[in-house]
């Protein structure tokens, strides 16, 4: 029972960290965008 809980949670941990990353990644290339379109009007 104490495995089948330590696995649920390190699933649901990997699920969470590769949400949060693919949001950063998304934020980033969000800023990258901005950042590009900034220096062309400047």
């Amino acid at each position: 029972m104490k495995a089948a809980n330590k696995a649920a949670t390190r699933n649901l941990l990997g699920i969470f960290f590769y949400a949060v990353k693919s949001d950063i990644y998304k934020l980033v290339e969000s800023d990258i965008i901005i950042l590009v379109l900034h220096s062309l009007i400047t």
